[in-house]
């Protein structure tokens, strides 16, 4: 699986680990064929972090700065609102970390925010049969939803399932009530009631049924978290140790931030379990270079709405989006799977 080149990164400060990683990257990668976002990718890298806070602050915000990287995590990672009950906001996402952690609910949160948008603009049944009425439904939410998890939703759930929903919202809540679950705490339960298990483990961050339909063009790169107990002799106590698995990885200032809301998770457990966090380890399918992600962006906002295709209501121009190929051809694979659903719950 890992190839014939040693794989194993290891580093005392995020600054080394990713120094190490994009050299690595850079040596034994390889172009891709896409000119017009050219990058180097590896494939397969386990990094580890030697996690020492005394020592280690000096390292550890080699791309953005310690306010940036709050800025990030307050925003995109420990935030507090669930999707249905974004209106209005700042910034549009397809996902968010806290949303796939804390409010883990397999997409029903997408479904209800779904229903109750079509509710407020005046929608008790849905009847779509062109793509301009897709288009229409844009225009009316996209200060609220991005566009393409309201397409992904369609697509998913098909006609007769949202009128369903349409006319039965509580159904919708109560599944929401029963497959919601914040993975983070019930992994620091599982280690407190257990300390010895293996089991303290995340389920997958990408929705398997939503992300596979490939229509919200980003899902979550971040796959499981696991913590494990590990036992120090030397002091006879036992520590935490955890582990991810991440799809890909770029070795830069995104990386900076995948580990940040690792190292974050892991003061959580710490502080839940008084337990030490002493390692940190990421399992990388592909590590990615690409000279283009540190030159262009120029604020931690621009850099996290670029990286998730996310967007600002005020900045987007919705005319433009809407007569886009790439809409056009998503309208067009909704418009049949919402008439033909095979992808409902």
């Amino acid at each position: 699986m890992f190839g014939q080149k040693p794989t194993l990164l290891e580093a005392a400060t995020v600054t080394e680990l990713l120094q190490k990683a994009q050299q690595f990257t850079i040596k034994n990668g390889h172009a891709s064929q896409d000119t017009a976002n050219p990058e180097i990718n590896c494939h397969a890298a386990t990094l580890t972090l030697t996690i020492d806070f005394q020592t280690n602050e000096k390292g550890r915000y080699p791309y953005w700065d310690k306010s940036s990287e709050n800025w990030y995590l307050k925003t995109f990672v420990t935030s507090k609102i669930p999707p249905e009950l974004i209106r209005n906001a700042d910034m549009i996402f397809p996902y968010t970390y806290g949303w796939r952690s804390q409010f883990y609910d397999e997409g029903w949160g997408y479904i209800l925010q779904t229903i109750k948008l079509l509710k407020e603009n005046g929608y008790e049944n849905l009847t779509i049969s062109h793509a301009e009425d897709l288009a229409k439904l844009v225009s009316l939410t996209y200060t609220s939803i991005h566009p393409n998890v309201l397409l992904s939703v369609l697509a998913w759930q098909g006609e007769k399932n949202m009128h369903t929903f349409l006319t039965n919202i509580s159904f919708v809540e109560h599944q929401l009530t029963s497959h919601r679950i914040n993975t983070i705490k019930h992994v620091s339960d599982h280690l407190q009631e257990q300390p010895n298990s293996s089991f303290a483990i995340t389920p997958s961050l990408t929705y398997g049924a939503f992300d596979h339909i490939h229509l919200t063009s980003h899902a979550p790169a971040y796959q499981t978290f696991q913590a494990l107990t590990i036992l120090n002799k030397d002091i006879n106590a036992p520590s935490l140790e955890t582990i991810h698995h991440q799809k890909s990885m770029y070795v830069d200032g995104s990386g900076q931030l995948d580990i940040a809301h690792d190292l974050l998770w892991g003061q959580f457990l710490s502080q839940r379990t008084g337990m030490s966090h002493t390692k940190l380890t990421i399992f990388v399918n592909e590590l990615k270079f690409s000279s283009a992600n540190t030159s262009t962006a120029t604020s931690i906002e621009q850099a996290l709405l670029a990286s998730v295709n996310g967007y600002q209501p005020r900045n987007f121009d919705l005319s433009t989006f809407l007569e886009s190929p790439s809409f056009r051809h998503k309208a067009q694979v909704t418009l049949e799977a919402y008439l033909h659903a095979k992808h409902a719950a």
